[in-house]
C-alpha cells in the first residue's frame, strides 16, 4: 500500500487513478476510505484491544525493532482509556515503558520480538519467569518491562 500512493511521501491515495502511472485522475484526494483504512492498519500494528487486555506492538515489523530503534505511541485510544508506550531496542535486549490510564483489567500483553535467548525478564525491576511463548503479561501496576539477552 505504501508503494501505491498517489502522492508519494504524503501517505495519500486517490479514489481514481491512472492505471499506468498510478497518479490521481479524479475523485477525492486523498481518498477518505483509503486514508481511514491506512490509519486503522497502523493502529492495529501498534495497539490492539483483546478481551480484558491491551496488546502493545502486536504487529510491529522486525525492521523497526533493531537495536537503536524506538517504537513509540502516545495517547492511543483503547476501550479502557488512552495508552502510551515506548519500546526501545538495545544491543542487550529491550526496554518497554508504558502508561495505560485507566488500566485494562487484565493488564497489557507484549510478545518479546526475535528469537534470541532471554536471560532476564523484569517488571519494574522485579525479575519474573520467562514465558516459553515469549508473551509477557504485564499487570496493571507495572510501568516498565526490561528484557536482557
Amino acid at each position: 500500500a505504501l508503494k501505491k500512493m498517489a502522492a508519494p511521501g504524503a501517505f495519500a491515495w486517490a479514489e481514481m487513478e491512472d492505471e499506468t502511472s498510478g497518479r490521481w485522475t479524479g475523485g477525492e484526494m486523498p481518498g477518505l476510505a483509503s486514508a481511514a483504512e491506512f490509519i486503522l492498519a497502523m493502529r492495529g500494528m501498534m495497539v490492539r484491544d483483546d478481551g480484558d487486555f491491551v496488546e502493545i506492538a502486536p504487529a510491529v515489523p522486525p525492521e523497526w525493532q533493531k537495536p537503536g530503534n524506538q517504537v513509540e505511541i502516545k495517547n492511543a485510544p483503547t476501550r479502557f482509556g488512552p495508552i502510551s508506550y515506548a519500546v526501545t531496542a538495545r544491543e542487550g535486549g529491550f526496554v518497554v515503558n508504558l502508561n495505560l490510564a485507566p488500566p485494562a483489567p487484565g493488564g497489557c500483553r507484549w510478545r518479546i520480538p526475535g528469537k534470541k535467548r532471554v536471560e532476564k525478564l523484569a517488571l519494574d525491576g522485579r525479575s519474573i519467569d520467562i514465558p516459553a511463548d515469549r508473551l509477557v503479561v504485564i499487570p496493571a501496576w507495572a510501568k516498565r518491562v526490561s528484557v536482557t539477552w
